[in-house]
């Protein structure tokens, strides 16, 4: 009983000499280590100095507080441990729950010590396969977060439990630098198709790709950008060879767009935070024949041009790469090809090949397998 009447004169004490200072110089000590010390916001007022009235109430609150402080540090010790026993349980719970929450929101999950792989373009042909490759990935290394056009498409990221987010490219916001907190890689897969308008190409394959990576330099996250292009890209159109002179096709105004996307992310560093670029140019996409899985055998080089790498391949590379493809849509008969299995390998395994940082490289099909042939580069 003595104790708790020697700490409540204390205590009455210390309302005094705060409302005496407030009264003679206006304003409430707060340089007190107990009003400063470092715990919950519940115990500790943080609001701006304002009318006389509300000043009064700090320093009544303040010295309740010093008061608590006193007469039940152990109470005062528990309620921390309580809010930050708390807190940890609701992140426990966001974890555990994630992958529902992400189905029925479009978010992706919050905490997890993965690495974080955006795939633009993931319900494409070759985005899927690279979600698949990532999800299925025994270590776990990479977390794939896919982001579709609407939530119509969903239906498959969620039977294998893979987070998405929506961002419908042809929207002039998308993506924002909100679709990209978190995320420490993005692989831009996204393209218009040869079915859609020529608009669309501008609008997906140029204009997405700049906004992609003008968010991801404004986001706290992001480091590494990937960028999906073409062997023949070139900003006055299909250029097969540095010497050439022709550089008209059916496909010349696609390889302009890819190639104006090319040249943003490789000067993105004088408008922004520099990011880690790697630009992916594959041949001509092929399906892989009957169903069979790609051959996990690639070719890479930094000769840009389908006509000058076919000078340069050896004759063995040659078999693995060329295709004949009667009625092809620029009228060529041979052409350096590459899987589509083969494509989301090699995005894949970009992400743990740090030597390719700053480089375009052209691929195709060939003779070693993906790790070893980026390891060449």
């Amino acid at each position: 009983m003595t104790i708790g009447v020697a700490k409540l004169v204390v205590a009455l004490f210390f309302v005094t000499s705060h409302l005496r200072l407030h009264c003679i110089f206006g304003f409430t000590p707060t340089s007190s280590p107990l009003l400063n010390h470092r715990s919950p916001s519940s115990l500790i007022l943080r609001t701006s100095v304002g009318s006389k009235c509300s000043s009064i109430r700090r320093t009544f609150l303040n010295s309740f507080i010093f008061f608590q402080l006193l007469t039940s540090p152990v109470k005062a010790a528990f309620a921390v441990n309580t809010a930050d026993t708390s807190s940890k349980s609701q992140t426990s719970t966001l974890g555990a729950t994630a992958a529902s929450s992400s189905a029925e929101t479009g978010k992706c999950p919050e905490n997890t010590a993965s690495h974080r792989v955006l795939v633009i373009g993931a319900n494409g042909q070759t985005g899927s396969r690279v979600i698949r490759l990532l999800h299925n990935d025994p270590q776990q290394v990479y977390k794939p977060i896919a982001m579709i056009r609407d939530a119509s498409q969903a239906s498959e990221f969620d039977k294998i439990g893979v987070p998405w987010i929506v961002g419908d490219l042809d929207a002039p916001s998308t993506p924002t630098v909100e679709d990209f907190e978190g995320i420490h890689t993005v692989i831009f897969a996204a393209g218009a198709g040869r079915s859609r308008p020529p608009l669309k190409k501008v609008t997906i394959d140029y204009l997405s790709a700049v906004r992609s990576v003008v968010a991801s330099q404004e986001s706290n996250s992001v480091k590494r950008f990937i960028l999906l292009s073409g062997i023949n890209s070139d900003p006055m159109g299909t250029r097969r060879s540095v010497d050439a002179t022709d550089l008209s096709g059916p496909l010349s105004a696609w390889h302009r767009l890819k190639a104006h996307s090319e040249t943003y992310l490789k000067e993105s560093h004088l408008h922004g935070r520099p990011l880690d670029w790697i630009i992916l140019c594959p041949g001509r996409l092929v399906d892989d024949e009957n169903g069979k899985p790609g051959t996990s055998l690639i070719k890479v080089s930094l000769i840009h041009g389908e006509d000058d790498l076919k000078d340069a391949l050896t004759t063995e590379e040659k078999k693995a790469a060329v295709r004949s493809l009667p009625g092809s849509h620029d009228g060529k008969v041979e052409r350096l090809c590459v899987s589509r299995d083969n494509v989301a390998e090699t995005l894949v395994g970009l992400l743990s090949a740090p030597n390719t940082i700053g480089k375009s490289i052209t691929l195709v099909d060939g003779i070693l397998p993906v790790n070893k042939a980026l390891a060449s580069i």
